[in-house]
């Protein structure tokens, strides 16, 4: 599902999503199966810093991994979604694209990710939509 422009659905920082895609668990290795992990959304002057000559702007989301679990090399234009509740359920909601990530993956626990927000692109794909 794609979020709404609501207030139950804006998330702040410190929220956990998924990740998932078919991008290298190290250095070498591809996997044979898909991946999933577990990423926490975190203030934009943490890509800021580590990616000092990218152009990071409010339309991104800045998240790290936990346990050197993140996205790598193969995972580019995959989901990021969070389990939002739904009436008596849940639903898949995805609020970002995997956009940017370090050159060196599986190593570094601090290093972060950069997400297009889909939120921020909402407008553009509406409009595409129709």
């Amino acid at each position: 599902c794609l979020p709404i422009n609501q207030p139950s659905q804006i998330l702040t920082y410190d929220h956990s999503f998924f990740v998932v895609g078919w991008g290298k668990t190290d250095k070498t290795d591809a996997p044979t199966t898909l991946q999933e992990a577990l990423i926490t959304r975190t203030n934009l002057d943490e890509c800021r810093k580590f990616y000092r000559n990218s152009e990071v702007n409010d339309d991104l989301i800045c998240a790290t991994g936990k346990e050197l679990k993140h996205t790598c090399k193969g995972d580019s234009g995959g989901p990021v979604f969070f389990k939002h509740p739904f009436g008596n359920t849940h639903r898949y909601v995805q609020y970002g694209v995997v956009s940017l990530g370090g050159n060196q993956c599986g190593v570094s626990k601090r290093q972060p990710g950069i997400f297009t927000s889909v939120i921020a692109m909402l407008p553009w794909i509406t409009q595409q939509l129709q």
